[in-house]
């Protein structure tokens, strides 16, 4: 082979390796195209990133997977429960996506959701990046979660920031005109996920094995011996000799041993005490005395009196209590109570976790398909915006019992014309009650999120 042919081989090896879709580097060369901040109850709930390829961002073409790209997500609310998480990803995808193209991303959507085991706190990243190869990689504070080898996950995932109903209007304008927003450029340079974060998240991949826990065993209660008198029978020797502890008695009855063997024991005389002499008797003579004698046996043995002289005890004098001296403490710092509002999140997030299923995904999203669908049916321009070419956007938090009836509403977020706070209020009213629950979902009450855009075209 000459040496010209051989550069020509090593030449079209080297095209055919660069356009192999495992080694397309340059593609996957992303630049910072934007970043906004997601608010709610007026409050900052996360600060979003996307990175695509060099030059105008197209979001029909990325909508379409023929482009990598990377979405970032950092927490910026002090805690965000995985399924108020997870929500933000479903609901969107659920809004903007055909039912043909959900059935193709279902099992997927439903491995996506049993990845978070726990809520995320301030300063965690979560990143999706779609690349080349048209795979999705998960990432969580660094941490790879998941590669989800579908090419329609990753566009699915971006329409619910850049699809016909967004998460928020401000967030597609910001993409669609690759806008970064300097105030939340700011804060995400400041938040930085920790190595103890890292730690609870690869966790949740490799579980700490569980430790083994060993019960003692159970040690019986000491108690005092119990005390026994022994009758010790000697061959050579019949009387009886009682030996006794000299340890207390217990209120037990005693318990006499009785030993008919020959006893090792050598019998111990104890020698009996001596009897105590009786007093002597002494005659009752009675004899005459002289009367002096008496008086002066009178006088010699009188009765001693003994005279109780009393002790003057000095009188102690009350003292005065020491006075304490008052510390008056600072009042500690409370934090500030969630609203009403964001207590409902609260509570969601103190349910049990559980796995999703495929067909319980599919089965959750159709129904929030259809109250979506419900509600936009009694949604109106108001008169006053169609004559000032007004726009506007309004998202409602609402909970339904299984019938359907509406338990609770409030705004996420409400827009600054009070026209249109008015009527998706008014559109609510008149749409109660929603369908009801399905069976198979087995929930008493069902709380949802959903859009009203206010548009003249």
């Amino acid at each position: 082979m000459t040496l010209t042919n051989r550069y020509a081989l090593g030449f079209l090896a080297a095209f055919i390796f660069c356009l192999s879709p495992l080694n397309l580097a340059n593609a996957d060369q992303l630049k910072h195209q934007s970043t906004f901040s997601y608010t709610e109850f007026n409050k900052p709930v996360f600060i979003g990133e996307l990175h695509s390829l060099e030059g105008p961002v197209d979001t029909e073409i990325l909508l379409t997977g023929s482009q990598p790209f990377e979405m970032r997500m950092l927490v910026e609310a002090r805690s965000l429960s995985s399924r108020r998480f997870k929500k933000l990803w479903l609901e969107g995808v659920a809004i903007n996506s055909p039912t043909n193209i959900l059935q193709l991303v279902n099992k997927d959507l439903a491995r996506f959701s049993n990845l978070f085991k726990g809520r995320l706190l301030s300063g965690d990243l979560f990143q999706a990046r779609f690349t080349s190869n048209k795979a999705t990689v998960i990432k969580l504070n660094g941490i790879t979660l998941d590669t989800i080898n579908n090419p329609n996950f990753g566009p699915i995932l971006l329409s619910s920031w850049i699809g016909d109903v967004p998460l928020s209007s401000t967030i597609k304008d910001h993409i669609a005109q690759s806008i970064i927003d300097p105030d939340a450029n700011s804060r995400r340079g400041a938040q930085v996920y920790s190595k103890v974060r890292q730690a609870t998240v690869q966790n949740w991949l490799d579980p700490a094995p569980a430790i083994a826990v060993v019960t003692a065993p159970t040690i019986a209660a000491v108690t005092a011996p119990v005390v026994a008198t022994v009758e010790v029978k000697p061959a050579a020797n019949k009387e009886s000799i009682e030996v006794e502890s000299s340890q207390a008695k217990p209120a037990k009855p005693e318990l006499k041993i009785a030993t008919e063997t020959k006893s090792t024991l050598k019998p111990v005389a104890i020698p009996k005490p001596a009897a105590a002499p009786k007093p002597a008797v002494v005659p009752n003579v009675i004899t005459k005395a002289p009367e002096a004698t008496k008086v002066a046996a009178a006088k010699t043995t009188p009765t001693p009196t003994v005279k109780a002289t009393p002790i003057k005890v000095p009188a102690v004098k009350p003292q005065p209590k020491p006075v304490e001296k008052a510390i008056v403490k600072a009042p500690a710092k409370t934090e500030a109570k969630p609203s009403i509002a964001e207590a409902a999140f609260d509570e969601e997030e103190e349910e049990t976790q559980v796995e999703e299923t495929e067909e319980i995904l599919a089965l959750r999203q159709s129904y929030y398909q259809s109250l979506v669908t419900h509600l936009q049916n009694f949604k109106t321009i108001p008169y006053q915006a169609f004559q000032r070419r007004w726009t506007g956007e309004v998202r409602l938090y609402v909970v339904i019992d299984k019938t359907g009836n509406v338990l609770s509403q409030r705004f996420i977020k409400e827009d600054r014309r009070k026209v249109f706070n008015t009527q998706a209020q008014d559109a609510l009213k008149r749409a109660a009650p929603f369908p009801p629950i399905p069976t198979t979902l087995q929930e008493k009450e069902f709380s949802f999120s959903v859009p009203l855009q206010y548009r003249l075209d």
